[in-house]
């Protein structure tokens, strides 16, 4: 799965190649119609997550299964492509802004319950990973956010 522009809009495509295959490279094939960024299959193989957008930047959370259909809203809010996925669960972080703290959170899949599990001092961004046993969730922390103004003499 990836993301592209190439319909005009964000949207998630997929590409099946044979693996070691160069030959066998079949075209991509569009899955979202309506948006979409930052996919990952459920663990079952069976429904595919993704995110959307919208105009202010908000990101929300949604599904549908793999082999196409219905796209369902899962999550109203969530920061940016921070989710992982466990045949029960979606741990995701909430947005904040930079000097804030944002949560970690988790949504049971079966109840539809949502359950803060730790406060976040600092921003977390680039996605969100769970070790393969899911006893260990993993998240790159953002301790420092900055940029450096630069002259360049005599430019011309």
């Amino acid at each position: 799965y990836f993301t592209s522009k190439r319909s005009g809009t964000a949207e998630v495509w997929k590409i099946h190649s044979p693996s070691g295959a160069r030959s066998g490279i079949e075209s991509p094939i569009q899955v979202t119609r309506n948006g979409g960024t930052s996919s990952m299959e459920s663990p079952d193989g069976k429904t595919l997550y993704f995110t959307k957008t919208t105009p202010g930047f908000d990101f929300s959370l949604w599904r549908m299964p793999v082999g196409g259909g219905s796209e369902t809203e899962v999550l109203a809010s969530l920061h940016r492509y921070n989710f992982a996925l466990t045949p029960s669960a979606i741990y995701f972080t909430t947005p904040s802004a930079p000097d804030s703290p944002s949560e970690l959170k988790k949504l049971d899949l079966a109840t539809g319950k949502v359950t803060s599990l730790y406060t976040l001092n600092k921003r977390v961004d680039l996605g969100l990973a769970l070790s393969p046993d899911s006893r260990y969730l993993l998240f790159a922390q953002l301790d420092y956010v900055g940029s450096d103004l630069m002259a360049v003499e005599n430019f011309r």
